[in-house]
């Protein structure tokens, strides 16, 4: 194919994440999401081709992510003579 390892990889990568990003956003009937025919020419590509990934792509519960970053300090206070 003339095509390296690498970039085949990141090619279904980048595919499989953005299936999983439409299969969140399109059938969900009565919230007003957006169909298939409401889609970018490219979001339809990838549907199309991907779609046979839609039963195996599952949704994970999204964490909050808290920065501690700063705590159990005093504020800093800068004093300009």
């Amino acid at each position: 194919m003339g095509v390296e390892v690498a970039a085949l990889k990141t090619f279904y990568k980048s595919n499989h994440t953005q299936m999983s990003r439409l299969k969140r956003t399109v059938g969900k009937s009565g919230e007003g999401t957006e169909t298939v025919e409401d889609m970018s020419d490219t979001d339809k590509w990838v549907w199309e081709r991907f779609t046979f990934l839609k039963d195996h792509i599952e949704s994970v519960e999204r964490r909050n992510v808290v920065s501690i970053r700063g705590r159990g300090r005093e504020p800093t206070e800068v004093i300009i003579q």
